[in-house]
C-alpha cells in the first residue's frame, strides 16, 4: 500500500512516494491555487466588482441568509425580513452550506457582496485543490498537477465563484 510502513527486524522502511515526490507535488499544487485564486479574484473584480444584487434574486438571497445568520436572527427568508420591518418567516428554501459559509465571512467582517464574491473564490480555490488530490489518489501525481490546473481554468467553476450563488460549494 502506499505510505505503509514496513517493519523489517528493527529496519523501518517506507513503501510508495518519497518526501521529494510529496514536496514537489505539494509544491505544484500550492502553485496552481495560487493561480487559481489570480484567476477567479481578477475576474470578480472586473466582471462582477460593481454588480448590484437583484432586488428579488436567488444571490440577493443568499448575501442576506448570510448576513441574518451573522446577526444571530436564524434562518429565516431574508427577503421578506428586509422588506417587511424584520418579520421572521422560517425557510428552507435553499440548502444551508451556503448561507452558513456567507454568515461565517459576515461575522468575520466581509459585510459587501463584493467581498462575499471574493470570499466565495476561496472555496472555488478549495475546489481546484480537491480535485487535485483526487486526481492524484486515482492516477498519480502528474494526472493530480494537471487536474489541479485544468479545474484552476475551466470557466464553468470560476465563473460561478463570483455569482453569490450555491454552485461553488457544491462543486
Amino acid at each position: 500500500m502506499v505510505g505503509e510502513i514496513q517493519l523489517s527486524w528493527g529496519n523501518v522502511e517506507t513503501a510508495g512516494p518519497g518526501i521529494d515526490t510529496q514536496r514537489r507535488f505539494g509544491r505544484g499544487l500550492a502553485l496552481i491555487a495560487t493561480g487559481a485564486l489570480v484567476v477567479r479574484w481578477v475576474f470578480t473584480y472586473v466582471a462582477r466588482g460593481d454588480q448590484p444584487l437583484g432586488r428579488l434574486t436567488d444571490n440577493r438571497w443568499y448575501f442576506e441568509a448570510g448576513r441574518m445568520l451573522a446577526n444571530g436572527d436564524g434562518f429565516g427568508n431574508p427577503l421578506i425580513w428586509y422588506s417587511q420591518d424584520f418579520r421572521y418567516v422560517p425557510t428552507a428554501g435553499h440548502p444551508p452550506v451556503y448561507p452558513l459559509f456567507l454568515g461565517a465571512a459576515s461575522f468575520l467582517g466581509i459585510d459587501t457582496p463584493l467581498g462575499a464574491r471574493l470570499a466565495t473564490a476561496l472555496l472555488g480555490v478549495l475546489t481546484v485543490v480537491v480535485i487535485g488530490f483526487t486526481a492524484r489518489d486515482l492516477a498519480g501525481d502528474r494526472a493530480g498537477l494537471v487536474a489541479a490546473a485544468l479545474a484552476a481554468v475551466y470557466p464553468n467553476l470560476w465563473i460561478n465563484d463570483a455569482t453569490l450563488l450555491s454552485e461553488t460549494p457544491y462543486a
